[in-house]
């Protein structure tokens, strides 16, 4: 074979395997741009310690959380932007799930324990909406579960940036330093001239019995300083101040 011949076919290959990138690259674009406006906004709370919490993303990947102890007053923002890989897959996941068919609620039944957090998602997708209700769930969707999944990973992930709300990252007074009952990650460190302390209520006489049981939180205070933190200092965690 000549050697004009081999060059010719080199070139004739290599023109062939460009066109296969530039057509797949073209077809990957197509599908992106087919994927419809996706917003999800997924609330969770628990009443027995008064907290709740929000996480929203939107279209853009922009993802927003918010979360609050109204009876201590704490509140804490945070964000983060998701890569344009990452919004894809999820919109993907979003919108391939048939979310307008699942049921409104999830509910245990019978015999519902009394103290777990509730939570909410609701999908907005192309201005249609759908809210779901869901309560220490037993059967779900394996969809849902997924997409549930992945917005949990999103908040663990959004919790470990700073607050945007705050000029200081230190852990104030009455804030959650650690959880639930030591086992939890470590949320940051506690300003100065503060301690950790654990988080009792005075449901329990019995405080040490209280605590074995619930196994609380773990809170920044300035516990003796001779005033009585009240949401967060008691008899139970802090008796030098609350006598």
């Amino acid at each position: 074979m000549k050697k004009s011949s081999i060059i010719g076919i080199t070139i004739i290959l290599i023109l062939i395997i460009g066109l296969f990138f530039i057509m797949n690259n073209f077809q990957k674009q197509n599908i992106k741009a087919e994927l419809p406006d996706v917003q999800v906004i997924y609330s969770i709370s628990n009443g027995w310690i008064r907290w709740e919490a929000n996480l929203t993303i939107d279209n853009k990947g922009f993802v927003l959380f918010e979360e609050q102890m109204p009876f201590k007053g704490n509140k804490t923002k945070k964000s983060i932007q998701l890569s344009d890989e990452e919004i894809y897959n999820f919109k993907k996941l979003v919108s391939e799930s048939d979310v307008f068919n699942f049921e409104d609620n999830y509910d245990c039944e019978p015999n519902c324990p009394t103290d777990q957090s509730s939570s909410s998602v609701k999908f907005i997708i192309d201005s249609k909406e759908k809210l779901i209700y869901m309560y220490v769930p037993g059967e779900m969707p394996e969809k849902l579960k997924q997409i549930l999944k992945e917005i949990t990973d999103m908040m663990d992930k959004v919790k470990l940036t700073n607050d945007i709300s705050k000029d200081s990252t230190c852990l104030k007074a009455g804030e959650i330093y650690q959880s639930p009952g030591g086992l939890g990650k470590i949320r940051g460190e506690c300003c100065d001239g503060m301690d950790t302390i654990a988080e009792y209520t005075l449901q329990e006489i019995n405080c040490e019995l209280f605590n074995q049981e619930a196994g609380g939180n773990s809170i920044c205070s300035n516990c003796g300083n001779n005033n009585c933190e009240i949401g967060w200092e008691n008899i139970c965690n802090c008796p030098e101040d609350c006598k």
